[in-house]
């Protein structure tokens, strides 16, 4: 039971934070919302480990794709991406999350893709 109100602690605390992270974004505070949403990855790491644990792959799905999309809107586009494929290894992905991730990773790799070509630009002009 402990366990159970720890998790339920930490959901609440991760759901704040990614509230949180999001009024910063839009007030353009992008580096403080940055750290708020890898905060929040963190936790809903755990929560989705928690609940593999306990052998509850759908619940952990759920927290898994969260934690990949504040990888994302922290800037760990390298993180998320690699959560990504990992993530569509697992047979308790459904077919709506799985397609959804595959959207979001395609996604994912071409913000990648236009930052990676920037930043190469950047060097070879310094």
């Amino acid at each position: 039971m402990a366990e159970q109100s720890k998790m339920q602690t930490n959901e609440t605390y991760k759901s704040n934070l990614i509230i949180e992270a999001n009024f910063l974004k839009i007030q353009g505070l992008y580096q403080d919302a940055a750290g708020k949403f890898a905060e929040a990855a963190q936790i809903e790491e755990q929560l989705a480990e928690q609940w593999l644990a306990q052998g509850a792959g759908t619940e952990a799905a759920i927290h898994q794709l969260s934690a990949l999309s504040c990888w994302g809107q922290a800037g760990d586009l390298y993180r998320a991406m690699n959560m990504g494929e990992q993530l569509l290894t697992q047979s308790y992905l459904s077919s709506i999350q799985r397609t959804d991730l595959l959207a979001y990773l395609q996604q994912l790799q071409q913000r990648y893709t236009q930052w990676a070509s920037q930043w190469s630009l950047q060097l070879a002009t310094n």
